[in-house]
């Protein structure tokens, strides 16, 4: 192809391209007649081997998007397929450069990245899109596929079995893997979904669009529309996994703009399903809800294409052995396959937490208030202080709810306001304890907690545990999308972002008047969503997992290393700062701190 151009056919370039990139399948004659030149790093199977083997894994997700490059006049495009290590690093498998971006290639893709995955012995099952038709289809043709061969490998497995089949039986582990492969499930990326009405495309789903301009397009006002995509970026606060909350809260979005949203709306995105929608509910925690990681890699490697072609004319820049070119240049970035991170990365600032809170004279106050269950038994409820430490043979987890800062002090201040009006002799609910308390100032928060009596934290703890065995996540009487993720869903405290979403008026009836009183009793903190943390230890592979936001995204926060610590002793890692401390003795402190608390709490 252009044998005329002398650097295609030099040492540089030789030297370059095959050393960093594998040619797999192509049918180049010329560049006027080739129709596809499939590619993959040299690393790629080292890169599937690693993602199998990490914390995601076995269990795969792969991440897939195809763009046109500049200058060719859209002659060819080009597909790529990933996957995203702990630290939101792409790390590309295979590319493929087609006339256009179709259900054929599209399955090329996916299938050559599905035998890298299914070599190092995981499965692939799910794969991160946009809007593009081609991809959705080619994961539905691969599953339809995968399900006739799954027949066949079970009939000939049954057939063993049976022991009606005695030969032939060196292709058992083919058949076993057949019969075993899942189908591979289309994730949407919600980045793509929630994009404003200045990005291309028309918001369909099978373009390139976003829900805001296919709103907008349909009549939805201005107004109205920044409402409906803003509640769609609130459902990525809803835990992964947590596919009933998320049908809930889809339930009553659908319900307040019920006007506004179309069957279209509800049929693609709002259907219930978190896949459809996209969002860290959908996947595991520590996976990526968007393909913004692999847009970057395209990107990097326009951008190199751009610059080695800046002074050749367009016709050969068409050539599509210059992006290999630049693909391969980009490689490099991606060579070293001993930076995938396959475990989360503690953050150091969490140790510093834990080490100052071992100094202090109590315990942190949601972790003081804590209400734990063995196994699964929420009829049983213990401190904090009966479980930790403890490893009985009969207890196979130990779950811990937290409550969020909001979900405490709503508490406490609601049992001040009940004990005032009870001293008055007033109705319960009626007035408000002396206006000194300040309830958006955390340190007049914290004394109010720090000067109840005992007897009163008795109380408050009760309370506490009633609240948080009837956080279920079937709606309350009266509860709107807002005031439903106020309970149900997780986000850090910081900057009130509710602004974008205020609620339009309604006509309330008795069930939504209560709920009203307590969200308009609650005590707000900016941000924050989520009335409790769950945190889950495992006792038989002494691991920790949590549905806080940090943990949602990145699969660490200060609550794996707080109970780490106290519960299995599991330190910092030798190369931190502040390793050299003597973790054992901040191990002790703590729990003296927390059986302290716990001689108070006893209900």
């Amino acid at each position: 192809m252009y044998p005329d151009n002398p650097w295609l056919r030099s040492d540089d370039f030789v030297e370059l391209l095959w050393p960093n990139v594998l040619v797999v399948h192509h049918d180049v004659g010329s560049a006027e007649d080739f129709t596809v030149i499939m590619f993959q790093f040299v690393n790629a199977y080292e890169c599937a081997r690693q993602m199998v083997s990490s914390v995601l894994g076995p269990m795969v997700q792969l991440e897939s998007d195809f763009f046109y490059v500049e200058d060719n006049d859209k002659e060819w495009q080009v597909g790529h397929i990933g996957c995203s290590d702990l630290k939101r690093k792409y790390w590309p498998l295979v590319f493929v450069i087609s006339r256009s971006e179709n259900t054929k290639y599209a399955r090329q893709l996916l299938k050559s990245a599905m035998l890298l995955v299914e070599h190092s012995n995981g499965f692939v099952s799910q794969n991160l899109i946009d809007g593009g038709g081609a991809l959705q289809k080619a994961i539905d043709e691969e599953n339809e596929s995968n399900r006739e061969l799954k027949v066949v490998a079970e009939g000939k497995l049954n057939s063993i079995e049976s022991g009606s089949v005695n030969n032939d039986v060196h292709h058992i582990d083919e058949w076993v893997k057949d019969a075993n492969r899942p189908d591979v499930i289309a994730r949407r990326c919600l980045a793509h979904v929630v994009r404003m009405p200045g990005s291309r495309g028309g918001g369909k789903r099978g373009s390139k669009g976003s829900l805001a301009r296919y709103l907008l397009n349909n009549g939805v006002s201005n107004k109205v529309m920044s409402k409906i995509v803003s509640s769609a970026i609130m459902m990525n606060y809803i835990a992964p996994g947590d596919n009933e909350t998320f049908a809930e809260a889809i339930s009553l979005l659908t319900e307040q703009y019920s006007e506004h949203i179309n069957e279209h709306v509800r049929k693609e995105y709002f259907t219930g399903n978190p896949n459809h929608l996209g969002g860290r509910c959908a996947g595991l925690a520590g996976q990526p809800g968007s393909n913004q990681g692999g847009e970057r890699q395209g990107r990097t490697i326009k951008n190199k294409l751009k610059s080695n072609t800046r002074n050749i004319n367009k016709s050969e820049r068409h050539n599509p052995y210059h992006f290999l070119v630049a693909a391969a240049q980009s490689s490099i970035i991606h060579s070293n396959v001993r930076k995938f991170c396959t475990q989360p990365d503690r953050d150091t600032a969490y140790y510093n937490a834990i080490r100052n809170m071992s100094k202090a004279k109590n315990i942190n106050p949601d972790l003081a208030y804590s209400v734990c269950y063995r196994n699964n038994n929420n009829e049983l409820t213990l401190r904090l202080a009966d479980i930790l430490g403890t490893n009985q043979n009969d207890v196979e987890r130990i779950i811990i709810n937290i409550p969020s800062a909001c979900r405490l002090y709503t508490s406490l201040q609601r049992f001040l306001n009940n004990k005032h009006n009870e001293l008055l002799g007033g109705p319960i609910g009626a007035g408000s304890i002396d206006d000194n308390i300040d309830w958006s100032k955390e340190h007049q928060r914290r004394q109010a907690l720090v000067d109840l009596s005992i007897d009163d934290a008795q109380l408050l703890y009760s309370q506490l545990t009633n609240n948080c065995a009837k956080n279920l996540p079937p709606a309350k009487p009266g509860e709107t999308f807002i005031s439903y993720l106020r309970r149900r869903g997780h986000r850090n405290d910081a900057e009130d972002i509710w602004r974008a979403l205020g609620e339009d008026d309604w006509v309330a009836d008795e069930d939504e008047l209560n709920n009203m009183n307590e969200s308009n009793s609650r005590v707000v903190i900016p941000r924050a969503l989520g009335d409790w943390t769950r945190v889950v230890l495992d006792l038989r592979s002494n691991t920790v997992a949590c549905d806080c936001e940090d943990y949602n995204f990145g699969r660490d926060c200060f609550h794996c290393c707080l109970f780490e610590v106290l519960q299995f002793a599991k330190y910092p890692q030798e190369n931190a700062s502040f390793a050299a401390d003597n973790w054992q003795s901040i191990r002790e402190k703590l729990m003296t701190l927390v059986k302290a608390h716990g001689e108070i709490l006893t209900v």
